[in-house]
């Protein structure tokens, strides 16, 4: 019987077979004592199933419970995963209602944050991954008890950084537990029940503990300082990358959480005008959210056809990590701020987008191509087809700004 973590693409290519062979789920998710999450393939069939080991009479019991035919894909692995434990706790419940799982009263950080990175894609992936591996004591910082992790030990974790001054990446590292404990709470079906009435522990002010106040930065390049961005990129020995920095200039979107993510599928042609048209829910996206696509960057994109099928920029460095983040430009930032002592980074690229097309006319509006603006503003005006929101002054501005962009490069 082979022992792995289920996956969505493992179980697509997941073969038949004539004699029905067994799977066993290894996710943490899965793990009970006595009991295991199986699927079992047939000639025609993949079929999930609960797997109930129990003494009785002295003798070793197996029963099996159906709890979903897998073979069509329309039950998804974290939804199989949601329906095994609830059927756990059905057998794991006396008639009081008290959850008697071991295992689940000792959930730990790290499998917290296992938990959290299975339903999300966050830009700062390897980062978490650390954290819980990092030493703290004896253990790890993952080693903690979830539901006996206190703030005082919170600020111990992130003492360190505090005690050398690093206030923002002791913040950074205090909101990482916050987000996967509040996660945990919201989404893990047992563990919620067993951290109800816990407060989160990494909830406390940093500005009461050590005066700290997380400011947006004001880093941005003005435009006569575009001309030696450029110079500095194209001495970077990867085209993609190059690319990549360029359109982080020419979009204004978010690198990581949206550039990265572009698909092939978002981007339509209407009336001779390519869009970027990011659907709710992409992203931090609550609206839906349309950018006009210049004619320079759609020279960039075109570049990329055919080399994958739903994202426009697939990971080029590292074929473990389908999409690029702030980590695979870690080096060549590096070198920049050493080589050309820059001040500016990936990130306040946007901030400069924003202030040169706010700065070239007065009736701009940057906020309505960074998707800032208020859903109570009206764009009747701008309307196309019912489908582009302001989308005559989109046009305008893009024009405008890559219009002073090539200029300044030509000075």
């Amino acid at each position: 019987m082979a022992q792995l973590r289920f996956n969505p693409a493992w179980l697509k290519k997941l073969p038949f077979s004539t004699n029905r062979i067994h799977y066993t789920d290894s996710h943490p998710r899965s793990k009970y004592p006595n009991f295991d999450l199986l699927i079992i393939t047939g000639a025609r069939s993949k079929s999930a199933y609960l797997r109930h080991i129990h003494k009785k009479n002295g003798k070793q019991v197996r029963k099996l419970i159906k709890l979903a035919d897998m073979t069509s894909g329309a039950v998804g692995i974290s939804e199989l995963r949601d329906i095994y434990q609830d059927k756990v706790i059905e057998f794991q419940r006396n008639n009081s209602g008290i959850l008697l799982s071991r295992d689940l009263q000792n959930f730990t950080l790290r499998d917290a944050i296992d938990f959290y990175l299975e339903d999300k894609n966050p830009q700062d992936k390897e980062s978490l991954i650390k954290l819980k591996d990092e030493p703290f004591k004896k253990q790890t910082v993952g080693d903690f008890i979830l539901k006996e992790l206190e703030d005082l030990d919170v600020q111990e974790i992130i003492k360190p950084l505090v005690d050398k001054g690093s206030l923002y990446s002791a913040n950074m590292k205090r909101e990482f537990i916050q987000r996967v404990w509040n996660h945990t709470v919201k989404k893990h079906k047992v563990v919620r029940k067993i951290l109800r009435g816990y407060p989160n522990p990494a909830t406390f002010d940093m500005k009461d503990e050590y005066g700290f106040v997380k400011a947006a930065s004001t880093k941005y390049l003005g435009l006569e300082d575009i001309p030696e961005f450029f110079n500095i990129v194209e001495t970077c020995h990867r085209s993609d990358l190059k690319d990549f920095f360029y359109l982080a200039l020419y979009l204004g979107q978010h690198p990581f959480g949206e550039i990265a993510k572009m698909r092939w599928d978002q981007l339509q042609e209407i009336d001779g005008q390519i869009w970027w048209i990011m659907e709710t829910g992409f992203h931090k996206v609550k609206k839906s959210h349309q950018v006009p696509l210049h004619a320079t960057v759609m020279e960039i994109i075109n570049k990329y056809k055919g080399s994958d099928d739903v994202y426009v920029f697939p990971n080029t460095l590292n074929n473990q990590k389908e999409l690029y983040d702030q980590h695979d430009f870690k080096y060549i930032m590096k070198q920049f701020r050493a080589k050309y002592q820059i001040k500016w980074d990936m990130r306040c690229l946007r901030s400069t987008f924003i202030t040169v097309i706010a700065n070239a006319d007065s009736s701009f509006k940057p906020q309505y191509l960074a998707n800032q603006y208020e859903s109570n503003v009206t764009n009747s005006n701008y309307l196309h087809r019912g489908l582009i929101s302001y989308h005559d002054l989109k046009i305008d501005m893009i024009n405008r700004y890559m219009d002073l962009i090539q200029d300044k490069l030509n000075d």
